[in-house]
């Protein structure tokens, strides 16, 4: 389980990732904005599927392939 400042560092990843300026604050606005820029910035990809790659979806594992790679996720059914 990583530690809080390990958690500080994913979300300002993440922040980055996404193209996110502004404070946090705990706003219907601030969601809005957040899930807006998720949105546009991170896509959904099926390349792993037709690759015949094994898909995690392991939390440090998903955390890397669409912040750290810049990749898209997948929509699991």
């Amino acid at each position: 389980m990583p530690r809080n400042c390990e958690i500080k560092l994913q979300i300002e990843e993440y922040l980055k990732r996404i193209g996110y300026e502004g404070t946090l604050d705990q706003s219907l606005e601030t969601l809005q904005k957040l899930q807006r820029l998720h949105l546009q910035h991170i896509p959904f990809e099926n390349l792993d599927i037709h690759l015949g790659r094994e898909i995690s979806l392991e939390l440090p594992d998903v955390f890397e392939k669409l912040v750290r790679k810049k990749r898209g996720g997948i929509v699991m059914k």
